[in-house]
């Protein structure tokens, strides 16, 4: 299923920056986005960050390492893949491998490039909210990568999980930077949680807290590309 996933977030972005290469902007950049990612200590999670340019990427220079300067704990191994050239424009996706560090909550927004000749450049990526909590053990209580991988609305996180039985009860989910949805009674677990900020793209991997027979155990949803299906020219930074 995560193999699925990142092929279907890259066709998606494939075809978004289709659409930028087709439109009249001239700078380079990434798409911003705003982006919350729940996840356990020492866990890899990949993601994709969308560059494009006029001639050659990165004004021809080799990216030596990729840097979060606000988050230096945050360490990655990145790939650049070329996409596609629309009209003058260079496609270029470029995926972080991301392990996370310790427990704790960490803030992105910008990413520093290293080049081969020690130079640098710093680029806005948007904002990105690690929210990472201690490893636990997770029993078969709920299916959550039955629920959409993108979809058109920004202001709107759908979400559709399985519940092992009429017994297995959503108690909260985090979606947010101070961000959750909380019922003691139960939340459905098919759904949409209404969002906030001015992003034309939003990440949301959910924290989702679930009990079952008095236990409650921590589990995490499949991404969600909210507004990732209905973008236009105006994602250019």
């Amino acid at each position: 299923m995560k193999k699925f996933y990142l092929l279907l977030v890259a066709c998606i972005f494939a075809f978004i920056l289709f659409y930028i290469g087709m439109s009249n902007g001239n700078k380079d950049g990434f798409i911003e986005m705003e982006s919350y990612i729940g996840g356990e200590e020492g866990e890899q999670f990949d993601f994709c960050l969308n560059y494009f340019c006029k001639g050659r990427p990165m004004e021809g220079k080799t990216i030596k390492s990729i840097q979060f300067p606000e988050c230096e704990k945050m360490k990655n191994t990145f790939s650049m893949e070329y996409v596609s050239r629309q009209k003058w424009y260079g496609i270029y996706a470029v995926t972080l491998s991301v392990i996370f560090p310790e427990t704790g909550t960490y803030s992105v927004k910008k990413i520093v490039i290293q080049y081969e000749d020690n130079t640098t450049k710093e680029y806005d990526v948007g904002s990105i909210f690690f929210d990472i909590d201690e490893k636990n053990n997770q029993d078969d209580w709920i299916d959550t990568w039955s629920s959409p991988a993108a979809s058109s609305n920004k202001e709107e996180f759908t979400f559709d999980y399985k519940l092992k039985n009429a017994s297995v009860k959503i108690k909260k989910i985090i979606y947010g930077e101070n961000e959750i949805l909380e019922d003691s009674d139960g939340i459905s677990p098919n759904s949409a949680i209404e969002l906030t900020g001015d992003a034309p793209i939003k990440i949301i991997r959910p924290k989702i807290i679930v009990e079952y027979k008095g236990e409650e155990q921590t589990y995490y949803g499949m991404p969600c590309n909210c507004g990732a299906l209905d973008v236009d020219s105006s994602v250019l930074p």
